[in-house]
This record gives structure tokens, sequence and C-alpha cells, in this order.
């Protein structure tokens, strides 16, 4: 199976920011339909897959040395 990314960002978001942006995908409509996702000036229109991949990232920033 080829991938192909449809959106890709990597931004610093507060908690509400986050929730939001996930109830987008939560509250999209059952049947399939096509939803848009927004991630700072990139734009991706898709239509959830019965089953998706999900992949979540969370780093800290600490001084060089520390951890």
């Amino acid at each position: 199976m080829v991938e192909t990314v449809l959106l890709e960002s990597e931004q610093g978001l507060d908690h509400s920011a986050v929730a939001a942006y996930l109830r987008t995908v939560v509250d999209s409509p059952g049947d399939r339909s096509e939803i848009t996702l927004s991630a700072g000036r990139g734009r991706g229109h898709v239509a959830p897959p019965p089953q998706a991949e999900f992949e979540v990232n969370a780093e800290r920033a600490s001084p060089e040395g520390r951890r």
C-alpha cells in the first residue's frame, strides 16, 4: 500500500486548541463524508476510512545536557 501525506504540521497548541482539533474528527458525519482538517497554513480534505491510523507524538524541550 502506498501512503500519501494529505496534511502534516508541527505546532505548539494549548489544551483547548488540541481538543477542538480532535473534535473536528470525532464530530464528523458517520457516513464517511469528506472533512477538512487545517493545520497552520496547510489544509487537507479527507474522507475518513472505516479504520484509521492514529499517531500521537509528545515531546518536552529541555536545556542541552539535561533530561
